[in-house]
């Protein structure tokens, strides 16, 4: 399974959030958040992390053969045993990871066709213009879009809710913080609400280990896997497109959102 998780306006919190669902995935699948933002990783300056970044490292060897048991051979865990695939910070490395891994029968593809694996792929701000976000988005199960329920976010997105409903076929809104009802914001941007997670604290590895010991932030982001999960259970089969699907559509620049 290959779950996206993305932002449409500003940062509301969609590295975290990724990390929140892997943390609390509610089936026995192997949760993994994989950095996949085009311009780069944070995670390893956010956890004060040593070794190599773990994408780049996986991309070298998927390029020999590697499938998806390098996943567990080259995930580095942070606080609370979330397993990540660490992306390097300077976005043209870890752009050259993606496309090594985004190949036909590569791991993404693996990923998504594999019940026992749930690879949460974190793409950042969304780029329409990133050709990398565009074709794992073509092969994800579901999108998970992250936006915190306050005036600007909601009132910008509701601004290009059409584009938005294009993303993905399978697309959610997951709510971070107070503001807007849920059902409210389901109401305006015509897009269903998975679930809403407490603000969530930027800064070190030691305030994340404190967050998710509150039992409120773990049901709640348990909460939200269980409605990806659902949702994605109503809406698969979706039509998948074959990996020569993919790559035409990008060679006929079809993919632009």
């Amino acid at each position: 399974m290959l779950i996206a998780v993305g932002s449409w306006r500003g940062s509301p919190g969609a590295t975290t959030t990724a990390l929140a669902l892997a943390e609390a995935w509610p089936t026995d699948a192997k949760a993994y958040v994989a950095e996949c933002d085009p311009r780069g990783g944070t995670l390893v300056t956010r956890f004060l992390m040593s070794g190599p970044r773990r994408m780049t490292a996986i991309a070298g060897q998927a390029r020999r053969g590697g499938d998806l048991d390098l996943l567990d051979q080259y995930a580095a865990t942070v606080p609370n045993g979330v397993r990540v695939l660490t992306g390097p910070e300077d976005g043209r490395q870890l752009r050259a990871a993606l496309n090594a891994l985004l190949v036909p029968a590569g791991m993404f593809e693996q990923a998504a066709n594999d019940p026992s694996t749930a690879l949460i792929a974190d793409v950042g701000r969304i780029d329409s213009s990133a050709s990398e976000t565009t074709s794992l988005l073509l092969l994800a199960d579901a999108l998970v879009l992250v936006a915190r329920p306050l005036p600007d976010q909601i009132l910008s997105l509701a601004a290009v809710s059409e584009l938005a409903r294009r993303l993905h076929p399978n697309i959610g809104l997951l709510l971070v913080g107070p503001g807007y009802p849920a059902e409210h914001v389901a109401e305006l941007l015509r897009l269903p609400v998975l679930g809403q997670l407490p603000l969530i604290p930027t800064g070190a590895a030691a305030a994340w280990d404190r967050l998710t010991r509150r039992y409120s932030f773990r049901t709640a982001a348990a909460l939200a896997g269980r409605a990806v999960m659902a949702r994605v259970a109503r809406e698969i089969p979706i039509p998948r497109p074959a990996s020569h699907d993919v790559e035409g559509a990008n060679a006929a620049g079809e993919l632009t959102l």
